[in-house]
């Protein structure tokens, strides 16, 4: 009876992990994650991420192109300009012929000019082409990509994560539904046992005490429990994975998977680790902020170099006058020009808006060392989870032939009348808890291989055939 206080405890403890995970055609693996994918919100707020970024981008190019403007105006003055030429007096020496010159003077009254009228329309192009701009281009360029690069990587970073829940739901689901299934041939065969129990008890010469059936069926009834929870369980960790994929809580799924498949892989530590820094999108984001940092540094740097430009300018003047300023050859003009800017000195702002950008990028790239032990540890320690998950899979493999064989014998042996009931009990009991701790173990092996393969940021088996 000491194995069948065991098996209650174990069940216990199994009802209470399992907190993970029927439409008419049985769902595959595959089939979840396409749907997880394609419904899941987060993906779409990544995806939107990425797009921002790519649209970043596009801003930091258009620093290449020609900028190009126009500009019109249509206007009534309230009076027409003028121009109020000042009075001038000129003195004037006339001479030639006569034998003293003769000293004039001559007063010229003040005059007012017109220069336009009262109605003015205008119209103007202008083009401005940066030839030069000290590394700032550059620099905002580098910047942007680099964003891009990041956004990339969270979108990874999600589906990675939304791919990662539904393997982990899905098989916590095919988890729970077969403990409920140990759990109901349990009930089975401990129900038809007790029956016997009972038979022996009534009818037998005391060959079974009725302490024996009381405890008998007291075992039965708790398994009985513990068969509806766990199926409680299992429908949960259904209904579970149906919400995280985004399906109406009407709709049942079924899987289509029974068996918690068992990945065997030679890997090495070193080829995880490697992998990790080729793949990981944590570790390919911070490479990507060093990059913007040292994009920030070129921009800074930008501040105290000169900065050349092709400029040019198309104007049209039409007015109702047509002297003044407004001259028919004044109302069409054009220019070309190179425009220079040197900035001379702003008070050391860009000297240590420079020194900072160097102490972020330095910051950056010790928190780079971090992360890099840090994911190498963890790898470390999954890899050395997986290893022990696997000896322990082929111990729990053998463990499980010898109690299925025990079993069967032990039922051989109380058909012949060699055994007593509590014999067969026990068997039955041992079995059902060695089946358990084996499926269990599957899945803690399938949970540990999938949690390195997302701190991978790919599936080993497609990075090792690359």
């Amino acid at each position: 009876m000491k194995n069948l206080s065991i098996l209650f405890i174990f069940i216990i403890i199994l009802g209470g992990q399992i907190i993970f995970a029927q439409t008419n055609k049985p769902l595959t693996l595959d089939d979840c994650i396409e749907l997880a994918l394609k419904n899941n919100q987060q993906r779409a707020v990544s995806q939107a991420g990425e797009k921002i970024a790519k649209s970043r981008l596009g801003q930091a190019r258009s620093a290449y192109w020609p900028q190009v403007t126009a500009n019109g105006l249509a206007a009534r003055l309230d009076d027409e300009p003028i121009f109020v030429f000042p009075e001038e007096t000129e003195s004037y020496s006339i001479g030639g012929v006569l034998p003293q010159p003769i000293v004039t003077e001559v007063t010229i009254p003040e005059k007012t000019i017109k220069l336009l009228g009262k109605n003015l329309f205008s119209t103007s192009a202008n083009l401005m082409l940066p030839l030069y701009t000290g590394g700032l281009r550059p620099g905002l360029m580098q910047q942007a990509r680099a964003g891009v690069q990041v956004a990339r990587q969270n979108t990874r970073r999600t589906d990675q994560e939304i791919i990662y829940q539904v393997r982990d739901l899905y098989f916590g689901t095919v988890l729970a539904n077969k403990l409920a299934q140990i759990a109901q041939k349990t009930h089975t065969r401990l129900s038809a046992t007790l029956e016997l129990t009972e038979s022996l008890y009534k009818k037998g010469a005391g060959k079974v005490k009725k302490t024996d059936y009381l405890k008998n069926k007291i075992f039965v009834k708790s398994v009985r429990g513990m068969q509806t929870r766990l199926q409680s369980q299992a429908d949960n960790a259904r209904a579970g994975l149906a919400f995280y994929m985004g399906l109406s809580w009407e709709t049942n799924i079924t899987l289509s998977d029974s068996e918690i498949p068992i990945s065997k892989t030679d890997v090495s530590l070193k080829q995880l680790v490697d992998g990790t820094l080729r793949f990981n999108p944590n570790w390919l984001s911070l490479q990507a902020g060093l990059n913007a940092y040292d994009g920030k540094i070129r921009e800074a740097k930008s501040e105290t170099r000169p900065r050349l430009a092709l400029i040019g300018n198309l104007e049209y003047i039409n007015n109702n006058y047509d002297k003044g300023v407004v001259a028919p050859q004044n109302t069409r003009s054009w220019q070309v020009g190179l425009g220079l800017e040197f900035p001379l000195f702003n008070g050391f702002r860009t000297h240590h808006k420079v020194k900072e950008m160097k102490a972020r990028l330095t910051q950056l790239e010790h928190q780079k060392i971090l992360l890099h032990e840090g994911l190498a540890t963890q790898i470390k320690v999954l890899h050395q989870k997986l290893l022990a998950l696997q000896e322990h899979l082929s111990s729990a493999q053998e463990a499980l032939s010898a109690a299925q064989e025990n079993h069967q014998l032990t039922d051989l042996g109380y058909q012949a009348d060699l055994l007593e009931v509590q014999d067969l009990i026990e068997a039955q009991t041992i079995e059902s808890i060695v089946q358990a701790q084996y499926h269990t173990l599957c899945y803690d092996h399938y949970q540990t291989y999938i949690q390195i393969e997302k701190l991978i940021g790919t599936e080993i088996e497609r990075y090792l055939n690359e």
